[in-house]
């Protein structure tokens, strides 16, 4: 199932991957929530809450290393738009990143990937 998804969805995944060739020095940004996003989180049975009036769903990206990424989700005013610096989407990816156990895991699979990309 887990393939099915990533293959049905895997548009905003290579827009993801396309915003961080076309600029290697960022390592975080935010963009609108994609249809393809929301419908995953429905196909594994999460149903997200409807933005409140004049919001929106946004999801803010960090490359944890190349060809991985990790996302967190809020809602915020619609008229904010996307785009904004890397230091306001590290700040907010991080406000967001409170599990410690998520990141410890985040931290554990780059330090595997960047060990098998030097070897």
């Amino acid at each position: 199932m887990t393939k099915t998804l990533i293959t049905r969805f895997a548009p905003y995944l290579e827009d993801d991957r396309r915003f961080f060739q076309r600029q290697p020095t960022r390592r975080h940004y935010i963009r609108y929530m994609s249809a393809g996003e929301l419908a995953e989180w429905q196909a594994k049975g999460i149903a997200l809450p409807a933005a409140p009036k004049n919001h929106a769903w946004y999801t803010v990206v960090r490359q944890e290393a190349p060809g991985f990424r990790s996302r967190r989700f809020f809602s915020y005013p619609a008229e904010a738009g996307d785009g904004a610096p890397e230091d306001v989407a590290r700040h907010v990816y991080e406000s967001l990143a409170d599990d410690p156990q998520v990141e410890s895991t985040i931290k554990m699979i780059v330090a595997v990937i960047e060990r098998e990309v030097r070897s």
